[in-house]
């Protein structure tokens, strides 16, 4: 093998003193094969008699990857004194290469170790506590009524931290395994708030679907039995402080209230936030981490600065530095709980099993489903007597049809039906509603499954029929172990890896979730899980799910976009303050702890600060080579109109940057969406390496309107160039990955349009303005900027729009003022489709009232005139679903006022959304003359294409001394 064959970089960080995590990436170039099998021998060589091999890994580079980066991450043993060097070998399979491995000696000096991680788990005395608490200990007949149906005594968790929790308004961090009744220590939480009157509760989940489970729970629960608001905050600015003023209970995400929180200074709501839970803080150690310690750092700062006390109160799984986060987080040694992983209410037995593949050379993925259905059916015999329930967790939802069918095959169906005849017969009855073919099969086999593909009436049988011991087998991919809320006595993870066993792992917090779900309170003495993996996980997982890893920031990953977003916030006003404001972080606190993680060349104990120092120079030498803050001189600065633009839509700094870079006068439709699709965003939505979505983006590259340049089919902005071009056409797509990937390319192009548009607006450019409020429009509706205005109609096609056109209907108002019956007959709708189209064109109704206002003192021959619009709308007409749209939205208008040669003179955005009176002013000067001179208004609306309004006004003349 030449060495140009393939580009090695390697680098290695510290997790433990005795534990390396190395990160090897590779860029193969070879063209002459479709494949290349190779082996990663990482072998410590500093004893001269022998060496030693401390890992072992096999990997297939295939020829579609050529040119592409893959990135390997695996951790490494050591023993003993860190040796100077690792050396790193590059083995192939091939016959025909006579070479020598490609060899790489991986430095070592550099490393420094870590200190000893000071684990301080609760003693098992604590947790064994003599007599559980009666729920009646909350004394209050409302509150206790809350869990009349679920239990009467609190568990041994709840029990040791009820004092704290609900006796005093200390901060506390709560660790302990899935399972073990965390949430309702969050309850407890916020039962000691309502009772001290002033209901106000932040509850941030880390992703999406626990914060939409626990809405939906605490709807019922706080909502009905203690008559509270409970609201999810849904990301859309003026929806999100709406229901910050009505809500009691505000359920977010991360990403939501990071992006909200930072206008603190203008919502009082923000600044009154008593109490604020954050869900699952382990997540602090993952890729979105440094959102969470964002969070945390400017929540404590808001306390701080407008003098009110905010209780936090952090749950978190068990880890090994639980002291340490909960002491940052503000917890004392009488408020800080880190249970041991063992603390479950019902024991875990973890078995992980290492799956040697017969033809693992060939990466046959499905092979390697059927081989891992036998284990899994002989596993599930041997430990799941009398048919107890199992879930069976797979890489992907294209794996859970064929997983079924292979644990159907290789049980003969028989052993996963348990029920009787007439228990059989109801069921089989009930089982002629589903609407999945495979999944009705399925149940009558008794296996059940759930994947992203499935309606929400088929996922609901399926979760109250496994719930209900109907079917006793689940199987689920791995993307849903968040958003379903089961338990079995057995788990097994069929694989750790995504996309067909040959991509990034699951992360850590997912295998821990879905490892929590075996054990049922109550029923079972014991839960089992079971993860295969391939050998050169089964150490790794060994060291990560049985002995406590410690948790590290991410803060330093993100650094430019948090400083940025602090100096528009005003925290940040010089070089000091955001020194000061990164010593308040985790990072700063970890920094001296475990050096050479973050790259830091001085050693443990050592004074972090001139770090510190040298990483805020380098983000503020950057966001002001960006344009995103202004030099005022001295050590002082200040935001730029790019570095708000950037804080204030949640875009990232350097793509803010490339807008204002790339955007001319001259930019044209085309020349927009190639500025905006080019944003450092997608980086975010890789291909995912599957054959059926690489093809399937290779079909809708071959469909675009505008053809890139980059046509590679694993570049992520390729990939998002084609799902955005796939939306405009209103092509189907087959995957239900890629479809789910398409709605989130579709809401993220329209926040980044946003940014766009602002970044025009402060230039004043109106046709390039227009431009990019025309890329708005065929976004909302899914149509290009040339096609017909009428495909926008619900139920129309081309062929539709071809019938208007010759019946003489071109636009809205064609159809509107043509006679609608004639219409309706000679297009072939239906009634009920009429209706709908009917209810589309109430959208077009223009519900803004004006009043013009002149100042009466003039300025060197010229006044101040304000034009203030004014509307009333019902709070059930504010949020409108067009059918191409991934969410409900609510539809804005733009607003421009021109002169009579249609100069614009102002221009403003005016959103609908509220059921009270709601008054905007656009101001502009007039010249002083004796006669009246007319204006226009102009009214664009940013949903529908086509929808405009044009109204006049005067403003009086008068007589000027």
């Amino acid at each position: 093998m030449d060495a140009v064959s393939m580009i090695l970089d390697v680098g290695v960080k510290p997790i433990t003193r005795t534990l390396l995590m190395f990160e090897l990436k590779i860029t193969p170039n070879f063209e002459e094969l479709e494949c290349l099998p190779i082996d990663v021998v990482v072998e410590d060589r500093s004893i001269i008699i022998d060496k030693k091999i401390v890992h072992s890994q096999y990997f297939m580079l295939k020829k579609q990857y050529v040119g592409e980066t893959t990135t390997l991450n695996f951790p490494v043993e050591i023993h003993g004194p860190l040796p100077k060097e690792f050396i790193l070998d590059i083995h192939n399979f091939l016959s025909y290469f006579n070479h020598e491995p490609i060899t790489v000696a991986v430095p070592l000096t550099h490393i420094v170790l870590p200190e000893e991680e000071e684990y301080h788990p609760l003693p098992a005395e604590a947790f064994d506590v003599q007599s559980l608490l009666p729920v009646a200990s909350l004394g209050n007949t409302s509150y206790e009524a809350l869990y009349q149906n679920q239990f009467k005594q609190f568990n041994k968790i709840q029990t040791h931290a009820f004092q704290v929790l609900y006796k005093s308004d200390d901060n506390v961090f709560l660790a302990a395994p899935t399972g073990s009744g965390k949430t309702t220590c969050a309850e407890i939480a916020i039962l000691r708030n309502h009772q001290k009157g002033h209901m106000r509760v932040v509850y941030i989940a880390p992703i999406r679907a626990i914060a939409q489970n626990q809405y939906r729970e605490w709807k019922t629960k706080f909502g009905g039995g203690l008559n509270s608001m409970i609201v999810e905050l849904t990301g859309e600015n003026e929806t999100d402080l709406k229901l910050l003023e009505e809500g009691q209970i505000i359920i977010t995400t991360p990403q939501i209230w990071d992006a909200l929180s930072r206008q603190w200074k203008q919502i009082i709501q923000i600044q009154q936030v008593p109490l604020l839970i954050l869900d699952d803080l382990h997540f602090i150690g993952g890729p979105e981490g440094h959102i969470l310690e964002r969070i945390i750092v400017r929540m404590k700062q808001i306390s701080t600065r407008v003098g009110k006390k905010m209780r936090i109160v952090a749950l978190s799984a068990p880890i090994t530095n639980g002291k340490d986060i909960g002491e940052w987080i503000g917890a004392t040694s009488h408020s800080l709980f880190n249970f041991s992983p063992t603390a479950r209410h019902v024991p875990l037995e973890l078995f992980i099993k290492v799956v040697e593949f017969s033809d693992l050379r060939s990466a046959n993925p499905l092979v390697r489903l059927k081989e891992m259905a036998k284990i899994t059916h002989s596993f599930i015999t041997e430990h799941a007597k009398k048919g107890k329930p199992i879930l069976v967790y797979v890489p992907t939802w294209e794996n859970v049809s064929r997983t079924v069918f292979n644990m159907i095959s290789v049980s003969q169906a028989k052993s996963w039906v348990q029920l009787n005849s007439q228990q059989h017969q109801a069921f089989e009855a009930s089982i002629c509603k589903i609407s999945n073919l495979e999944l009705k099969s399925a149940l009558a086999l008794g296996v059940g499954f759930l994947h992203e593909g499935l309606n929400t009436n088929d996922q609901e049988f399926v979760i109250r029929s496994f719930e209900a011991g109907l079917i006793k087998i689940c199987i689920i991919s791995s993307s849903m172990c968040w958003e379903v809320s089961l338990s079995a006595h057995i788990v097994v993870l069929m694989g750790t890896e995504y996309y067909d066993f040959d991509g990034p792992s699951y992360p850590i917090t997912d295998i821990l979730h879905m490892m929590g779900q075996a054990g049922r309170r109550l029923i079972d003495s014991v839960g089992k899980a079971l993860i295969l993996c391939l050998p050169n996980k089964k150490r790794y997982y060994n060291i990560l799910l049985r002995d406590l890893l410690p948790i590290e920031s991410h803060f330093h990953n993100c650094l430019n976009d948090t400083v940025n977003a602090e100096i528009v916030a005003g925290i940040v006003e010089n070089f000091k303050d955001a020194v000061d404001y990164l010593e308040k972080s985790f990072l700063c606190r970890r920094l001296p702890k475990n050096p050479s993680y973050y790259d830091f060349p001085g050693f443990i104990g050592e004074d972090a600060g001139t770090h510190l120092s040298s990483l805020v120079q380098r983000s503020m030498n950057e966001l002001m080579t960006s344009g995103m803050v202004r030099d005022e001189g001295g050590d002082n600065i200040s935001s730029s109109v790019l570095g708000r633009i950037a804080s204030n839509n949640y875009i990232n700094y350097r793509t803010i940057g490339a807008f204002s870079t790339r955007i001319t006068l001259d930019s044209n439709i085309r020349d927009l969406l190639e500025i905006l699709w080019s944003a450092t965003e997608f980086e975010a939505h890789p291909t995912r390496r599957l054959h059926v979505e690489e093809d399937e983006i290779r079909v809708l590259i071959a469909k675009e309107k505008f053809p890139h340049v980059d046509n590679r089919v694993t570049n992520p902005q390729t990939k998002a160039i084609a799902l955005l071009q796939a939306h405009f056409s209103r092509l189907p797509i087959s995957s239900m990955n890629l479809e789910a990937d398409r709605r989130e390319v579709v809401l993220l192009f329209e926040k980044l349009l946003i940014g766009l548009m602002e970044v025009i607006s402060d230039r004043r450019w109106i046709l390039s303005y227009a431009r990019a409020m025309e890329i708005n429009q065929i976004l909302i509706q899914a149509i290009w900027h040339d096609d017909p205005i009428l495909l926008q109609l619900p139920h129309f096609t081309r062929e539709l729009v071809d019938k208007c056109n010759d019946i003489n209907i071109q636009n809205f108002y064609d159809l509107k003022t043509t006679e609608r019956q004639n219409v309706r007959e000679l297009l072939g709708l239906t009634t009920s489709e009429w209706m709908d189209i009917t209810r589309f064109m109430e959208y077009n109704s223009f519900p803004i009232k004006h009043h013009v206002r002149m100042d009466e003192i003039f300025s060197r021959q010229r006044r101040t005139v304000d034009v203030i619009l004014r509307t009333k709308r019902k709070r059930n007409e504010i949020l409108i679903k067009f059918p191409h749209y991934p969410c409900k939205r609510r539809i804005k208008w733009w607003v421009f006022v021109l002169d009579d040669q249609d100069n614009v003179l102002a221009f403003k955005s005016v959103s609908l959304w509220t059921p009270n009176m709601l008054d905007v002013t656009l101001r502009f000067t007039s010249p002083v003359q004796t006669e009246s001179a007319s204006y226009n208004l102009y009214f664009v609306c940013d949903s529908i294409k086509g929808v405009t309004e044009r109204r006049s006004f005067h403003v009086k003349g008068c007589a000027v001394d």
